[in-house]
């Protein structure tokens, strides 16, 4: 068979079939491009890591993590400048999906201190308030329904 038929049949590049017909390519070769930094296994420790401090309310920046991995490669010359970059690291999330980029929102300290507990504490106190004042029930233009955008908890 033709290499220009097989390329079209199988969908393999033309190019990498002339490789393999010329032997250039070793069958122990497991990818292409430039050795790789961190292993396997070390990427899977920074997922694992990042993952860890996210469920913990703790999240790893962009920052953080670049900084942590030239701590981790710091011997090594592969990077420009010794430093891992923008291009590193967006390749680092496309490669571990459960990975994304997101931003804190910054909470005052009112919220924070909201708990589980202390909503159904909130919602059983308003249930016997209702329980036993009826009468706000009866009449509609006593209920209001308010957007908090503009309300300042702590001022």
């Amino acid at each position: 068979m033709k290499v220009a038929t097989a390329s079209i049949e199988f969908r393999i590049p033309r190019t990498t079939l002339r490789d393999k017909l010329a032997g250039k390519t070793d069958a122990s070769m497991k990818t292409v491009g430039p050795a790789v930094v961190l292993g396997v296994d070390t990427k899977n420790e920074l997922v694992t890591w990042i993952t860890s401090n996210a469920a913990k309310r703790f999240p790893i920046n962009r920052e953080g993590l670049l900084y942590s991995v030239h701590h981790i490669v710091k011997h090594t010359n592969t990077f420009i400048d010794g430093k891992t970059g923008k291009k590193w690291f967006y390749s680092f999330l496309r490669w571990h999906p459960i990975i994304r980029e997101k931003y804190g929102e910054y909470l005052n300290k009112s919220r924070v201190a909201i708990t589980g507990h202390g909503i159904r504490l909130w919602f059983e106190e308003t249930k016997e308030t209702l329980e036993k004042d009826t009468e706000v029930l009866n009449f509609a233009n006593r209920v209001w329904n308010m957007d908090e955008t503009a309300v300042f908890l702590n001022s």
